[in-house]
C-alpha cells in the first residue's frame, strides 16, 4: 500500500481523489483513499505473468476520481480549477493519513462490510491482540515504503514466509466471504 501510495504522490503527483462534494459536512473530504481500493493479486506460480514485484499482494483499484494539480476541479465550493503547489501539497498529506487510518480500522470505511463489524468487534481478546500487532506490522511496512524511511524495520522478503503469508490472506478473505456489503 505504501509502494502504491509513494508512486501516486511523491513519483506522478496525483490525488487519488481527495476533494469536497455533496456528501460531505462542511470541512470534511470525500477521500478514494481506503483499504477496499485495493484487491489481492493472485500468486506467482510460474503460470501467472502478470509483472509485479516478487514480495507484492496488492494492486489498486479506483483511479477513476484521481486527479494531479492542474486538474482538480472544485465542484463544490469555489468552482476553481487548480490547486497551488502548496494546497496539492497539503491535499496529498491529508490523502496519506487517510490512508494510513483506514488501513489500521482506524475509520468507518476499513472494507469491512456493515454486516460483519459486530462479528468483528466481537473477537476475542487475543485475536484482537494479534490484530494490533498485524496492524503496527502493517503500518511500519507502509512508513518504510512510502516515507523511504529506515527507521521503520522491514524484515528481508523471504519467499517462504510471503508464501505463507498469502495463504493466510486467502483464509482470510475465505472466512469473511460470507458478509456481503
Amino acid at each position: 500500500c505504501g509502494r502504491f501510495a509513494r508512486g501516486l504522490h511523491k513519483v506522478s503527483h496525483v490525488s487519488w481523489g481527495t476533494y469536497s462534494d455533496a456528501m460531505c459536512y462542511d470541512g470534511q473530504l470525500h477521500c478514494n483513499a481506503h483499504a477496499n481500493n485495493m484487491v489481492v493479486l493472485a500468486p506467482q506460480d510460474g503460470k501467472n505473468k502478470v509483472a509485479q514485484a516478487p514480495d507484492q499482494f496488492l494492486a489498486f483499484l479506483d483511479l477513476d476520481m484521481a486527479f494531479g494539480t492542474d486538474d482538480f476541479l472544485d465542484t463544490w465550493g469555489t468552482k476553481k480549477v487548480g490547486k497551488s503547489k502548496e494546497e496539492f501539497d497539503d491535499l496529498l498529506k491529508k490523502e496519506n493519513v487517510n490512508f494510513m487510518e483506514v488501513l489500521v480500522g482506524a475509520d468507518a470505511n476499513l472494507g469491512v462490510p456493515v454486516t460483519a463489524q459486530a462479528y468483528v468487534r466481537g473477537f476475542s481478546d487475543e485475536v484482537k491482540l494479534l490484530q494490533s500487532i498485524l496492524y503496527d506490522a502493517l503500518m511500519l511496512g507502509y512508513r518504510r515504503a512510502y516515507f523511504d524511511d529506515e527507521d521503520c524495520f522491514l524484515a528481508p522478503f523471504d519467499e517462504a514466509q510471503h508464501t505463507l503469508s498469502y495463504h493466510f490472506i486467502r483464509l482470510a478473505l475465505i472466512k469473511m466471504a460470507n458478509f456481503v456489503a
